[in-house]
């Protein structure tokens, strides 16, 4: 497995972005994401031909075998997100007279939460919230064992300190009775030194 030491720069904000390395993507590209209208590849694909919109043309223009060697994708994936993206209206194939034997890739803004929702079919709706259901109830599942596994070891906890408190005070009654017993002894063995004549026993 390959491990690989990272910037450590945080990248919101980054000075960077001033010199024009970064692009700026945004957040509603991830509501396609979330109702698995659009996968990761297409995404893969979508931000490369992003980068490469040449302001001068408005559109960017690699062919397939360029976005499948930068993108580590196969030309048949290329193919198939390029479909896709087609189709969610995130970019739009075209021809240019600049460019007369290559296919030319217009990229369009995603669209608002609230535009994407009014166009996805009622079932890609229904299943984005029967999933969020089951992962908030298996968190709410994860957290009720967690509280019931903090509460066994408060009670394990709480009988171990019992135990303990109970054996040192036995013990101490022991040593203490020990001593009350060693005193008694010592006591009656003086009293037959001097001579006392009573039951000593």
């Amino acid at each position: 497995m390959i491990k690989i030491t990272g910037s450590k720069e945080r990248m919101k904000g980054n000075h960077c972005f001033m010199e024009g390395r970064f692009e700026q993507v945004p957040h509603s590209i991830q509501n396609y994401m979330k109702y698995r209208v659009m996968s990761g590849n297409d995404l893969n694909i979508y931000l490369f031909l992003y980068r490469y919109d040449r302001n001068g043309y408005s559109y960017a223009y690699p062919t397939i075998n360029q976005i499948a060697v930068e993108t580590g994708l196969s030309t048949k994936t290329v193919k198939e997100s390029v479909k896709n993206l087609d189709r969610l209206g995130l970019i739009r194939k075209g021809k240019s007279s600049y460019h007369p034997n290559k296919n030319v890739y217009y990229i369009d803004l995603p669209l608002s939460l609230d535009e994407l929702t009014k166009q996805l079919p009622e079932k890609v709706i229904a299943d984005y919230e029967e999933r969020k259901a089951n992962l908030e109830s298996e968190a709410q599942g994860d957290k009720e064992r967690h509280e019931n596994h903090l509460a066994k070891i408060e009670k394990v906890n709480k009988s171990s300190t019992a135990a303990i408190n109970k054996t040192v005070s036995s013990s101490e009654d022991d040593y203490y009775k020990q001593l009350e017993e060693k005193a008694e002894r010592k006591m009656l063995k003086d009293l037959k030194a001097m001579g006392y004549k009573g039951n000593c026993d």
